[in-house]
């Protein structure tokens, strides 16, 4: 497998930046996706379709990504906004088997 850390970076940094290629290409079929008030969505297709009905919106500018920290097939960023914004973090947390994501969970 490629080194862990660069694709979940990547991945991140992709999503921030309203992208979801990378994300899509390393989703199993069987993931599952947890996000603050949207719940738990089931399925690589059913994620798809949620992702692209309700984009995230933009990021604000001096939005940081941290380095990954990785243990054993479960990798966690940690994202901080800049001041001023109604929150001031979002933590993912990607559990991968082999090269695919089976559960991505973003907390607050």
């Amino acid at each position: 497998m490629a080194d862990l850390a660069s694709i979940v970076k990547k991945i991140v940094e992709e999503s921030l930046a309203g992208k979801d290629d990378t994300f899509i290409a390393h989703l199993a079929e069987d993931a599952v996706m947890n996000i603050p008030m949207r719940g738990e969505i089931r399925g690589k297709n059913a994620i798809i379709t949620a992702m692209r009905s309700q984009p995230p919106p933009p990021t604000p500018p001096g939005t940081t990504v941290g380095e990954p920290e990785i243990a054993g097939e479960t990798a966690k960023v940690t994202v901080t906004l800049p001041p001023g914004q109604m929150i001031s973090k979002l933590i993912y947390t990607l559990k991968f088997e082999g090269e695919q994501i089976k559960r991505l969970d973003i907390s607050l």
